[in-house]
């Protein structure tokens, strides 16, 4: 029987390679004895890039080592059973969405969801009812979906199967699931989570609540986004009975490669440990919060805070940025100092700092640097409000439409076109509009405002510095 202190995969691993093994299998480098001359430098990964052969299990019939890190896993996150993903959270939604739903279901959708949510709608044969978010005044940033907005769902749509919800939001900031799920269940729908930056929730009750601890049905963590796991890995969890666990290992087989990454697999099972040691450990935020402070000091304003309600994660920042400047410039700036930013925002930037109970060095000089080079400007150049206000509180999403024509027109005479693809603000994700949407002024004017002030739109195409999209051709009569 395998305790939490062990790690299969890394172990079964770590046992292949004592073996001095010789490769006559794919992959085509051969445990790292042929490598392109341009990464020499990284030819010790080279050799723990494996393959299913004999000793190391098989991520779509596990019944070993890989079995032993899923179970343990669960035990870690609170889960009845998880999956470990090698393709992103984005697969993890595509299969919860998938196998939680029928064709034709409808299905309360928080409207701030990341593209691969509305992805998985629109593969699920769903139909999406949009619900916007509360917004936060002072910050026009998204506070999740509340309570006040399912019931106000339901009452309009009572035949909804469920829910998906994302929490917590890019910034941080965390719903109210345990309410959610509460209502929800009474009305025998199904809760979905994109809990992809809240991987880390469960490594110390200093920080939120999970959703799984919470009552969520099934929930997806992007491991790589918040602990020490590469890019790509996440894992899935499910708990009770009202999804299927045999339809999601069906999609997941369907949608997760063939050729799983070990290298991935590894760091999923070496992450869960992380987890488990940090409960035990303890993770103190004294000295986090004493770095909060002396950034203060440096900047000279207090770091951005949600409402009190809302629950943030002390391991983001949003650091505001001066009078007249927009987070993509200051951004800029901080990348000359070779400090790069997760994400920059109209008036601020998004830092994620780690999950570790070492000191963390934020570079407070060279913050200070930034902040004196900036010179003093009036006025504020930023657009004046939300991309979540121009969302209705409630909407359906479009119908599917039979294909037809479509064309590239810039984005200015874009107004009461129909989208024919999705434009997204990247990061957060989040889709401005989605096929079959009319382009409202509204939506239009934010993403040239976006665009002006240095923000990256996805699904667009840019020549000769303007910007055209996608569109419906016109019905002719």
């Amino acid at each position: 029987m395998v305790c939490q202190q062990d790690q299969p995969i890394v172990r079964m691993v770590q046992q292949h390679m004592a073996g001095r093994p010789v490769s006559f299998h794919v992959p085509g480098h051969k445990n790292g004895t042929v490598f392109p001359a341009s990464l020499k430098e990284w030819k010790n990964i080279f050799p723990y890039d494996l393959t299913e052969i004999t000793g190391l299990d098989d991520l779509h019939q596990p019944e070993e080592g890989i079995a032993e890190a899923e179970h343990l896993a669960a035990e870690v996150f609170g889960a009845e059973r998880t999956w470990f993903l090698i393709n992103g959270s984005t697969t993890g939604n595509l299969a919860m969405v998938m196998a939680a739903f029928s064709p034709g279901d409808q299905v309360l959708v928080q409207r701030d969801a990341h593209k691969s949510v509305m992805n998985a709608l629109k593969l699920a044969g769903v139909r999406a009812v949009f619900a916007r978010p509360e917004i936060d005044e002072y910050t026009q940033l998204s506070i999740g979906i509340s309570r006040e907005i399912l019931a106000d769902a339901w009452a309009r749509y009572p035949s909804l199967k469920g829910a998906v919800i994302t929490s917590p939001s890019y910034e941080g900031w965390s719903s109210d699931i345990s309410s959610l799920a509460e209502f929800v269940h009474e009305r025998d729908g199904v809760l979905l989570v994109d809990e992809a930056h809240g991987a880390h929730f469960a490594a110390s009750p200093l920080l939120p609540k999970g959703a799984l601890a919470q009552g969520a049905d099934v929930v997806v963590q992007s491991a790589h986004k918040m602990l020490p796991a590469l890019t790509m890995s996440a894992y899935l969890h499910v708990s009770g009975s009202r999804v299927s666990r045999e339809r999601l290992s069906y999609y997941l087989g369907m949608l997760q490669s063939s050729s799983p990454s070990y290298l991935l697999l590894a760091s999923l099972d070496a992450a869960r440990h992380y987890v488990h040691t940090m409960q035990h450990e303890g993770w103190s935020a004294e000295q986090l919060s004493a770095q909060k402070q002396q950034l203060e000091a440096v900047i000279g304003s207090r770091l951005i805070q949600p409402p009190e309600h809302v629950a943030p994660d002390p391991l983001k920042l949003m650091v505001p940025v001066p009078e007249g400047y927009t987070g993509w410039e200051v951004q800029e700036a901080l990348e000359q100092e070779h400090i790069y930013s997760e994400l920059a925002g109209s008036s601020y930037v998004l830092w994620t700092l780690p999950l570790t109970s070492e000191h963390i060095n934020i570079p407070l000089k060279a913050v200070e640097r930034v902040w004196e080079g900036l010179e003093p400007r009036n006025g504020n150049r930023v657009p004046s409000f939300s991309m979540f206000e121009l969302f209705p509180r409630l909407s359906e999403g479009a119908r599917e439409e039979e294909p037809g024509g479509e064309e590239w027109i810039l984005l200015e005479s874009a107004e009461g076109r129909t989208a024919a693809a999705p434009l997204v603000p990247y990061p957060p994700g989040v889709p401005l509009w989605l096929e079959g949407e009319c382009m409202d002024a509204g939506r239009i004017s934010y993403a040239r405002d976006l665009l002006q002030n240095g923000g990256r739109l996805q699904g667009g195409r840019k020549e000769d510095n303007r910007f055209f999209v996608k569109v419906k051709h016109r019905e002719k009569g």
